[in-house]
């Protein structure tokens, strides 16, 4: 039997499936196939779309076993004038049996039209041709019946069945178009519940009753169920879509393999083509329904070239699934990273980003995520986040990342705020954590120097950790790229110059700027590329994270309680230096009380009562004794009061944690709830009632204030009595004064040495290995600070309040002995002054009685 496939060509609305009908409607009669003669236009120079799709149509369902019993007539030339390439045709078809034809019918039509218009000459030259076209086609068909008659003849069973499983692999393509397009709805329902839910979440300083409290929550609480909903919804739809997909895959494989080569995605490509060359070389009547069947083939192409993963199950054709569209660790079960930056620098952000990927969210579904009710209400140079927030993304196999962020250092509401941040800081981490993969520190990438917020944010943080947690810390530029980072990287902290770092441009906040020019009415030009530009942002910063996060895993976990150790050195060291400074201001007190004594000497009238005065003078001054409760204490300058005794709060280095909850500060006969809405400025601005000063000058310690007299010399009365002369009387009145100096200068040394000591400690453990330096930048940052205010109207009270910051910075750098280099610092430069004092008593109390 003999069956020749004429040319499919693409006339009016055709799908591509009907190639495949037509060739098996021409072979249901048939059960065997003895060839099959492809028919090709020989004069085309390049393959036309129409004649590709046609051979690719024969590859895909004609089975490989046939493949000795195709052949290929080259039609319209010969030999000599063929100018289609044999080596342009589909692989499969470059090494068939070929054959070239000329038809005499088509000549001999042509010379009887137009026979009695010729010459003798023209007509006997149109003969010979014809002639001769006839005997090289009578040739050809022999050869082609010559060949076909030693063929052997195959079954046609298999082209029924390559064809069945085609007609399933359309259908099975067009249910998972229609799932793809209700789950793009339903996704982008999905992306309103998200919007809803956000905006739902009402941050909590704006609250102001218990009932609106209730209804946020509520709200809260309906909108969450339904986000939660929609997303399980979309993970069945995915299911779904996969599994369908996967099925189709399998029917494609097994057509890959039975055929005669082609693949099956190669001929719908061909489709696509085909059909788009119909429709610009031809005018049709409808073009709407031919643009519909080239979209259409846009899908399947989509649907079958779609690149394969590890986890075929979950991939979806052009897609992004509800998944992560970061990469999981491999080697940890969970990631635990500590988010920390100064005021502003977009850490929120990040965090919010980070959610959106974990959650599988597309350059398009990217919204904020982060939890308001942890925010504030404060403009961005004052830190947004109030409280760290630990936030615990669950991935697929149980895998847990865990991302603890904190609040922004160097807020402008004052240094007081940033000793809040990091007791909030340091809280967080030894509640919900114990140990640590990473640090990441955020910065402003933009800037070409070190500001001094940022010098301030880096030499905070590297004072909270360890030096042992060095190989954990890394960092990511922030509004940047590698090209337009600006930041020099000398310009960081010596111990971090060789960590790990990144750039980064949020997508997410570059879609919140797409958004607000798609709503003022930005032209389409511009809108296309916002859009082009965030798929960009997109995709690069997946590719950076995802090498971030195998940093990540890779590093070793450092545990927590290091942390806490050096914290509390740190406070140790605050406490010894308030200690001291307490100490310096009550021994200026004993001091005057000295040289008071020595003007008595010093005079005739008062000399006998001042000699006397030495017997019975007690010396009163305060010190801490050590107490195994906590106690809520005052440390405003000069004051001594133990507010509270045995503070039932639990242990908080946090201020604004004692206005609410100690009972020295909470007013009398208001709700919780009102206790709970206040501000945090409200709170550490609330009164005490045992001392009067605010909250915000007041700790939790484990000791109390204690007020200890003593005399100003013991043995002087002994001594006095024993004395024979005014002149031995007036020795041991000297040597009464020259004691009491150096007992200054013992506990001077006392607390000069235990401060050192502390220091010396804190130094050998921080990674910044300089207390004295963080306060330096401090101090930096406030004079920076100060500056702005003295070119704000208004401002005379906050002036004050930096001023006095700065102050007190200066003290405690007087402390530490490190301001101009001294060693001694204010405790050494007092011990000379009361030095200077005994020599001043010595030579006065002497020249009065020479």
């Amino acid at each position: 039997m003999f069956f020749i496939a004429q040319q499919l060509r693409l006339e009016g609305e055709i799908q591509g499936k009907q190639g495949h009908l037509s060739i098996n409607e021409a072979l249901k009669d048939r059960t065997s196939l003895d060839a099959i003669l492809v028919l090709i236009d020989g004069r085309q120079d390049q393959l036309r779309p129409s004649d590709e799709y046609m051979l690719n149509a024969l590859a895909t369902i004609f089975p490989r076993h046939m493949n000795e019993n195709v052949g290929l007539l080259l039609t319209n030339c010969d030999e000599d004038n063929l100018e289609l390439e044999i080596k342009s045709l589909p692989p499969v078809f470059t090494n068939l049996r070929n054959w070239t034809i000329q038809d005499p019918l088509s000549l001999s039509s042509s010379y009887h039209a137009q026979e009695g218009k010729k010459t003798d000459r023209e007509r006997k030259r149109q003969i010979r041709k014809l002639e001769d076209i006839y005997d090289a086609a009578v040739e050809t068909s022999n050869e082609i019946l010559d060949w076909i008659d030693k063929l052997q003849a195959q079954q046609t069973n298999d082209v029924r069945k390559v064809h069945n499983q085609i007609y399933r692999i359309e259908e099975q393509s067009e249910s998972i178009i229609k799932a793809t397009v209700n789950y793009k709805t339903q996704r982008h329902k999905l992306i309103v519940l998200r919007r809803e839910h956000n905006r739902a979440k009402v941050p909590r300083h704006k609250i102001t009753s218990e009932a609106e409290l209730k209804r946020v929550d509520s709200e809260l609480a309906i909108k969450q169920a339904q986000v939660k909903q929609a997303r399980e919804n979309l993970q069945q739809q995915e299911g779904h879509i996969a599994e369908t997909r996967a099925n189709l895959l399998g029917l494609i494989k097994s057509i890959d393999e039975l055929s005669l080569g082609i693949k099956y995605a190669e001929y719908i490509q061909s489709t696509l083509r085909a059909l788009q060359y119909y429709k610009n070389q031809t005018s049709i009547h409808h073009p709407e329904s031919l643009d519909t069947q080239i979209r259409r083939y846009e899908k399947y192409i989509q649907v079958l070239t779609f690149q394969e993963s590890e986890d075929v199950s979950l991939i979806l054709p052009g897609l992004i699934p509800m998944k992560s569209v970061l990469g999981l660790p491999k080697s940890k079960k969970r990631l635990t990273i500590l988010l920390v930056g100064e005021t502003g620098c977009g850490k929120t952000a990040f965090m919010s980003l980070l959610l959106n990927l974990f959650h599988g969210y597309g350059p398009f579904e990217l919204e904020d995520e982060h939890d308001e009710g942890a925010e504030s209400g404060l403009n961005k140079q004052e830190s947004q986040t109030t409280d760290a927030t630990l936030y615990t993304v669950t991935l697929p196999g149980g895998i847990e990342i865990q991302i603890l962020d904190t609040p922004g250092l160097a807020d402008t509401r004052g240094i007081e705020q940033d000793e809040q941040h990091k007791a909030k800081i340091n809280k967080a981490i030894q509640e919900f954590v114990v140990e640590i993969d990473a640090v990441l520190i955020m910065a402003n990438g933009t800037t070409e120097r070190m500001p001094a917020a940022t010098n301030y944010t880096l030499g905070t943080l590297t004072s909270l950790f360890p030096y042992s947690i060095i190989e954990n810390i890394a960092f990511i530029f922030t509004h940047c790229d590698s090209f337009t980072r600006n930041l020099d990287k000398a310009s960081l902290p010596e111990t971090l110059i060789n960590s790990r770092q990144w750039t980064l441009e949020n997508p997410l906040a570059y879609r919140k700027k797409y958004q607000r020019e798609a709503g003022e009415g930005a032209s389409e030009s511009t809108l296309k590329e916002g859009r082009d530009r965030l798929e960009t942002i997109y995709k690069k910063t997946v590719c950076i994270l995802n090498e971030w996060l195998i940093w990540v895993e890779g590093c070793q976990a450092q545990p927590t309680h290091e942390i806490n150790r050096l914290y509390e050195t740190m406070l140790n060291i605050e406490s010894r230096i308030e200690s001291a400074i307490s100490l310096i201001t009550s021994i200026g007190e004993r001091r005057r009380e000295v040289r008071a004594a020595q003007h008595n000497l010093e005079n005739h009238q008062t000399f006998k009562s001042a000699i006397e005065a030495l017997c019975v003078e007690k010396v009163e001054y305060w010190g801490r004794e050590d107490s195994e409760l906590k106690n809520t204490l005052c440390i405003a300058p000069g004051c001594h009061q133990n507010c509270h005794e045995k503070c039932g709060v639990p242990y908080t280095l946090d201020p604004v944690k004692l206005g609410r909850h100690c009972r020295v500060f909470r007013p009398e006969n208001v709700s919780w709830l009102w206790n709970w809405l206040q501000s945090a400025d409200q709170l550490e601005s609330r009164t005490c009632k045992g001392c009067s000063h605010k909250a915000s000058e007041h700790r939790h310690y484990n000791n109390l204030h204690v007020k200890r007299t003593r005399p100003l010399h013991p043995t002087a009365k002994s001594d006095l009595a024993e004395a024979e002369t005014k002149e031995q009387r007036l020795e041991i009145a000297k040597k009464a004064c020259q004691e009491e100096l150096d007992r200054i200068q013992v506990e001077l040394d006392a607390a000069q040495a235990q401060v050192n000591s502390l220091v010396d400690d804190y130094n050998a453990k921080s990674l910044s290995g300089d207390f004295a330096g963080h306060i330096n930048s401090a101090i930096q940052m406030l004079n920076l600070r100060l500056k702005e205010l003295e070119s704000k109207f208004g401002t005379e009270h906050e002036q004050g309040v930096v001023r006095d910051a700065i102050q007190k910075f200066k003290n405690k750098l007087e402390v530490l002995g490190k301001s101009q280099g001294e060693k001694g610092g204010m405790l050494g430069r007092f011990t000379a002054s009361a030095r200077g004092a005994a020599k001043a008593v010595y030579d006065g109390t002497k020249n009065k009685f020479k």
